[in-house]
Formats: C-alpha cells, sequence, structure tokens
C-alpha cells in the first residue's frame, strides 16, 4: 500500500473526538512509532513531526503546555489521559525510566525541538544518565522550547511539602461526614437529598487523580467509632480507583462513586448490638444482617433524582458471578458492572479490617485470596483492575526488605510495580528507626550499577508491631494529625 509522505504508520483520523489529553499522547506516540520504523531523517518521519507539532500546540490553552504523570497516571493541563491506554503507558514507562516527571511544550516550539524530545524517549537510560540525565541532554541538543522537569515542576507551580497528604486527608473526612450524615438520616427515615454525597464523590475523583496513593493509603489505617462509615469510605476510594482505571465517562464515574459510598446504607436497620459484636455472628443474626441490601435499596429508592445505580449497588452488592452471596438471585443473574466494583473493592476492604475478634489480613493476602476467588465469584478483571491500582504491594503493606529492613510501602511506580516508593522504618537488626527514611526502590535501581539495592522478599501482616502505618505514610510529608481514634469492628463488609 503506497503512503503519502507525512501519513506515517499512527492513525490521525478521529482524533478530534479524543480529550485534548488523549491527542496530545496519540501526536508522541505517533512520533515515537514512526522514528522507530523509519529512521531520523526519512520523509515520513519529517512529515509526521509536522503534522504532530500543529496537533499539540493546537491544545496549547495557556501559555505553556504540561504533560506530567502523576500516581503512574498521565494527565495534561490536569485533564488525565483516559484513552489511548497502551500508548499512555509506554509513555509513563519512558518517562519514569530516564527519571522524568513531566514534559512542558512552550509556545513557538519547533518541528526540530519535537525532533529532539523523541531521540532523548527513544535513548536508552543509561546513556542518558552518563551524560547527566535526560533534560541536559535535551538542552545539549539545542531545544529550548521544550523541557523535561522533575518533581512538583511537572505540574507548572512549586507545592506546598505535604500539600498532597493534606488534601487527601481532608477529602476523606469530608467523606467520612457525608456518609455519617447520610446513614443518621437514612436511620430517621428522613434522607431525600444526597447532594453532599454527590459533592464529595467529585472530590475523591479529583484527588484520585492528583494524588491517588496518599488517599488509597488511608484506607489501610482504620480509626473510626463506627466501622461502618470508614468502610463504605475506603469502599467509596477504591472503587473511585478502580473506575477510573477502567477510563469511566467523568459522569458514570461520579454515579459509581456516589454508590459505592452508599451501597452499605441498609445497615442502619442492623441493631449495634449485631454491627458491632465483637465476636463472630450466630446464624441468626446473620439472617438479620443479610437483610441490609434488601433495605438498603429501599430507602435508596425512595431519593428523587439519584438515579438507578444507588438501588442497584446496595441490592447486589454481596452476589457473586456464580450465584451464591445474597440476596439470593431468582434464576441466573449478573450484576451491573457498577455492583461487580463494589462487590471487589468491598470484598478487599472486609479481608484486610481489623475485627474485635481478629487482626486484619495484610493487603497482600487479601490480593491472593480475591484472586482465587476471580472468574467465579469476584468478576477477574476488576480483580485485576484493583491489583493495578494497589500494586503488587499495596500502599501501607509492611514489607521485609533483602537488606532485612522492615519498610511501608507508601507509593507505586507504574513502570515497576515490583520496585515501589518505600518507607524504611526499621534497620537491618530490627530497630526502629528514629527518623523515618524514604527510599525509591526504581531509582535506586537505575542509579546502581550491580543492580537493585533493595527489593522486597516478602509482605508481612498488619499492623505489625511497634510501626505506626499512619505515621510512616503521612509524617514525612507534614500531613499526619496524631489523632488516631480507636478501631472498632463489627459485621463485616
Amino acid at each position: 500500500m503506497n503512503r503519502r509522505v507525512g501519513e506515517g504508520v499512527g492513525p490521525s483520523r478521529g482524533q478530534a473526538e479524543l480529550a485534548a489529553a488523549d491527542r496530545v499522547v496519540l501526536a508522541l506516540d505517533d512520533c515515537l512509532s514512526n522514528r522507530r520504523l523509519y529512521g531520523p531523517q526519512h520523509a515520513i518521519t519529517q512529515g509526521v513531526l509536522t503534522r504532530n507539532r500543529r496537533a499539540i500546540a493546537a491544545e496549547q490553552r495557556q501559555e505553556e503546555l504540561t504533560l506530567a504523570v502523576l500516581e503512574g497516571r498521565l494527565v495534561c493541563e490536569r485533564q488525565p489521559v483516559r484513552g489511548r491506554g497502551k500508548a499512555a503507558q509506554k509513555l509513563v514507562s519512558r518517562l519514569q525510566e530516564r527519571e522524568v516527571d513531566g514534559v512542558v511544550f512552550q509556545p513557538g516550539f519547533s518541528e526540530a525541538d519535537l525532533s529532539g524530545l523523541v531521540e532523548v524517549l527513544l535513548t536508552p537510560p543509561a546513556d542518558l544518565a552518563e551524560l547527566g540525565g535526560a533534560a541536559i541532554v535535551l538542552r545539549s541538543r539545542g531545544v529550548d522550547a521544550i523541557r523535561l522537569v522533575r518533581g512538583s515542576d511537572a505540574l507548572g507551580h512549586e507545592a506546598e511539602p505535604g500539600s498532597g497528604a493534606a488534601d487527601a486527608q481532608r477529602v476523606y473526612h469530608l467523606a467520612l461526614d457525608a456518609v455519617e450524615q447520610a446513614m443518621e438520616q437514612g436511620r430517621a427515615g428522613k434522607l431525600r437529598d444526597v447532594e453532599p454525597v454527590r459533592t464529595v464523590t467529585r472530590q475523591l475523583m479529583d484527588q484520585i487523580l492528583r494524588d491517588a496513593s496518599a488517599l488509597i493509603g488511608l484506607t489501610t489505617i482504620q480509626r473510626y467509632d463506627i466501622y461502618t462509615f470508614s468502610h463504605s469510605v475506603n469502599v467509596g476510594v477504591l472503587a473511585v480507583a478502580v473506575g477510573s482505571e477502567l477510563r469511566l465517562a467523568a459522569e458514570v464515574l461520579e454515579q459509581v462513586g456516589t454508590a459505592a459510598l452508599l451501597h452499605d446504607l441498609g445497615k442502619v436497620f442492623i441493631p449495634h448490638a449485631i454491627l458491632l459484636k465483637p465476636a463472630p455472628l450466630t446464624p441468626e443474626e446473620w439472617l438479620v444482617v443479610k437483610r441490609h441490601p434488601v433495605e438498603g435499596a429501599r430507602s435508596l429508592q425512595q431519593i428523587a433524582g439519584l438515579g438507578p445505580l444507588g438501588p442497584v449497588v446496595a441490592y447486589e452488592h454481596h452476589m457473586r458471578l456464580d450465584g451464591s452471596g445474597y440476596p439470593e438471585a431468582k434464576g441466573r443473574r449478573e450484576p451491573a458492572l457498577a455492583s461487580r466494583i463494589v462487590a471487589v473493592v468491598d470484598c478487599y476492604d472486609a479481608i484486610t479490617a481489623v475485627r474485635p475478634y481478629r487482626q486484619g489480613h495484610s493487603p497482600h493476602y487479601a490480593l491472593r485470596e480475591m484472586m482465587r476467588l476471580a472468574g467465579h465469584q469476584l468478576d477477574g478483571r476488576l480483580v485485576r483492575e484493583l491489583i493495578n491500582v494497589l500494586g503488587i504491594y499495596p500502599v501501607g503493606t509492611c514489607v521485609r526488605l533483602s537488606t532485612n529492613e522492615i519498610a511501608v510501602v507508601r507509593r507505586q511506580n507504574a513502570a515497576n510495580r515490583e520496585l515501589p516508593v518505600i518507607i524504611v522504618v526499621r534497620d537491618a537488626e530490627g530497630q526502629l528507626l528514629p527518623e523515618h527514611v524514604q527510599v525509591d526502590l526504581l531509582r535506586e535501581a537505575a542509579a546502581s550499577a550491580s543492580g537493585p539495592v533493595r527489593r522486597v522478599v516478602a509482605s508481612l501482616p498488619t499492623p505489625l508491631a511497634g510501626v505506626d502505618i499512619e505515621t510512616a505514610l503521612f509524617k514525612a510529608s507534614g500531613a499526619h494529625d496524631g489523632s488516631g481514634r480507636p478501631q472498632s469492628g463489627g459485621v463485616p463488609g
């Protein structure tokens, strides 16, 4: 098949239907693919550079256009890249391997500038490191109108230390307040408006985009007097994170998040003696508990303007794909996608939850158990998406390192989930460190000529004696408030 000069191998049809963030990623992927196929001097490569320089420049709504990696996800001017999944992930890996957090396109950048960027993104990371790093190599090629940046510069401003963690705690507490208010109104039969829950769902969506790890880390810390509130918020947070990973449209994601926060509304009709019983439930008590999906759905059906997802998720979140679970389905019935998302994250939070009669299991253990249930009780695809969100070693997991040090996982590295960012809390002799030490295992490995200096060898049960998970996750970012409240247990999720 003959191609005209400048067509290349990348698709250009339909770009107008994509979001701006997706168009920028598509343009860069097009440039990289054609450069690898045809070489730097080929006429097709030059034509592709011209076309895609115009495509990127067309998205410059401000003086500069910034494409950044936030928590392993690409955002363009703070808008998430929701389509072009493989192209986006490849670009994230290229940037992270070269220790780049953002690409800033300045007005008037040329085809030569774009070509210089492409060459740097195709240069092996080790070669870039020997020459001083990707940013220095790009400047050495005479490129001034495109910058490669690190850290908060990728957002186009200097972030206040700890602001991401502080914002995550603020939003999490707002969600707790909204859920508590909704449940109190539900118990009194006065729940008529769920706009506060919708509002906080939108805030959770924004926070997941800006700093997913900080918010997900809070789901590992259950400090509240009534387990149902923190459980509902944890399920809401994780459902929004999974829905975002699935790239659901914003309006759909908002409905899923709102339904997730309200999924356990029916528990307000369970007597506290059962709900917070410090022991396993009797068969008779389980019959009472099993009514909560029906009661929750009935209550949510009375709320004008809520839409169908709220009642459906409340009713179906304990149903299983193989027909088990409850309420018992009449005939074979597959729960809605939103219900299957909530079922997966609800199961995860229930396994990891601390109860008066047992310690919570580690996140690593929970994910292993859920993989066992995947495909027959739980939706296997959604279990895998949850693992993509949490990583092999989820935020808040205590791990043992190859050096025999003990650490807490603080953030994932999308380029290699086996090498997360960690907080070392105990030394090789088992002594608690007076000051926690943050280590990016991926960057440490990249800087070492002999391979990884440290690696994770085992996941440990949490909470680990003497290790304060909240302090490990948030003290270094200035967001630890020290106000832990008693943990409580009761009815599983």
